[in-house]
């Protein structure tokens, strides 16, 4: 069941490892504006 389930978590994650690493580079990481920010980037992928 799992490798059914994986191919539609796996690009989630890899998309959110790619915003931490982008938003460390700005000290966004850990804070309440890069959570939004983060949330809202992901929302427009996905919609």
């Amino acid at each position: 069941m799992a490798v059914l389930i994986s191919p539609m978590i796996v690009p989630i994650i890899i998309t959110a490892a790619g915003i931490f690493v982008y938003y460390s580079k700005f000290h966004l990481a850990y804070t309440h504006l890069g959570l939004i920010l983060a949330h809202a980037a992901l929302a427009h992928l996905l919609f």
